[in-house]
């Protein structure tokens, strides 16, 4: 994917859509309390190059001191993450129109708080909370 290429995805109803744009720079997978909560499992993220253009009236919820996330006011789904502090926004990856554009998981965190019956096969690194919050 080139600097001009977006990455289209949105919400259920279709109320909510965006565009992720440039290259797929990180995917994450997060295990934190909050994540399981807000999706009934771990989070995968993508974040792009270029951002995320976003059209539609997102709801976004103060989960943290530290983010937001953002979801559709109408059909409730999980879309993006945000942080507070430079409104570095990721999508979720079951939200991307075309999920295959992941070739790969760059990285699990908050490994700590997952449950004993997810399962981890792929080799990306596996990060606590304390090692990840450790490298910012």
């Amino acid at each position: 994917m080139s600097e001009e290429e977006v990455c289209p995805g949105g919400c259920l109803c279709g109320s909510v859509r965006y565009e992720g744009v440039g290259p797929i720079t990180k995917v994450s997978v997060c295990h934190c309390q909050q994540c399981l909560k807000w999706l009934g499992g771990p989070m995968f993220s993508a974040r792009f190059s270029g951002g995320i253009r976003i059209t539609g009236d997102a709801k976004w919820f103060d989960s943290s001191a530290a983010s937001k996330r953002g979801s559709c006011p109408m059909c409730g789904s999980a879309l993006f993450w945000r942080v507070t502090a430079d409104g570095d926004t990721a999508a979720t990856a079951g939200s991307l129109d075309d999920p295959s554009v992941i070739e790969r998981i760059d990285r699990h965190i908050f490994i700590e708080r997952k449950p004993h019956w997810i399962l981890l096969a792929d080799d990306a690194p596996k990060l606590t909370g304390e090692e990840l919050l450790a490298m910012k």
